[in-house]
């Protein structure tokens, strides 16, 4: 049976008044000690990348901020 209590946390690292989820299923021997994923995830969505201007192959060139509110895959190869 799994059960879920609430620790506080006195790490240096996070202040002691924070609470962390302390969980633990006995059937499998599992416990999880963390954050909850909507907390990590909150942050992230505000998270805005620089902007930066890159050519094509034709040579025309091309902002981030022109993509605004799309989604952008940028592939990046370095050769060291």
């Amino acid at each position: 049976m799994a059960t879920a209590t609430r620790s506080r946390s006195t790490s240096p690292a996070s202040p002691a008044t924070s609470i962390n989820p302390v969980a633990h299923d006995d059937t499998h021997g599992a416990w999880y000690f963390g954050t909850p994923v909507e907390q990590l995830r909150a942050p992230l969505l505000q998270l805005e990348a620089p902007d930066f201007e890159l050519p094509d192959l034709s040579g025309r060139r091309h902002r981030l901020t022109e993509q605004r509110g799309k989604k952008v895959l940028l592939i990046a190869w370095a050769s060291w």
